[in-house]
């Protein structure tokens, strides 16, 4: 996708996952569990740039409280786990794990994002199949792209599903 399709390939008519909702839980067990299943056993590439899926997240999830919740998600999938370039300048993630304009590029099946704003420095290097994203701030561009937009707390949200 160009950046320029970054900018403008979006819908304003967006049917959010509320994660606060019984039934939004749900459709993100339903989600999850269906990935969980068509994963297992699957071996992803070691290499982050020739990942089938990927696991992202951004300063939205906090990873200053930690990361395991994705490492664990990822683990689960067979997939490989990054951040964004600020996750880098925070010294939380090394630079061989940050997706962006000037870090790596991937062209994943499926890329799960916690708590990534969805900035075209990021999203630029992401070709992505299918993206899920999970934010609490409805505006996020990276819902612009999502095929399922979770709203809600992505520290939670991540927690929920490791639980699935």
């Amino acid at each position: 996708m160009s950046v320029l399709e970054l900018m403008t390939d979006y819908s304003t008519d967006r049917n959010y996952i509320l994660f606060e909702e019984d039934e939004g839980k749900k459709e993100i067990i339903r989600i999850f569990k269906g990935l969980f299943e068509k994963t297992k056993g699957v071996k992803n590439s070691k290499m982050l740039e020739d990942a089938d899926i990927i696991v992202a997240f951004g300063r939205g999830y906090h990873p200053e409280k930690g990361i395991e919740d994705i490492k664990d998600i990822a683990r689960k999938l067979g997939a490989q786990y990054a951040a964004t370039r600020p996750v880098q300048d925070m010294n939380i993630i090394s630079s061989d794990r940050v997706l962006g304009k000037t870090a790596l590029s991937a062209n994943p099946k499926i890329y799960i994002g916690f708590g990534v704003s969805g900035a075209v420095q990021h999203l630029g290097s992401v070709k992505a199949q299918e993206i899920i994203a999970v934010n609490n701030n409805k505006n996020s561009a990276i819902f612009r792209h999502a095929k399922y937009a979770i709203l809600g707390d992505a520290r939670e949200v991540a927690k929920f599903i490791n639980g699935i």
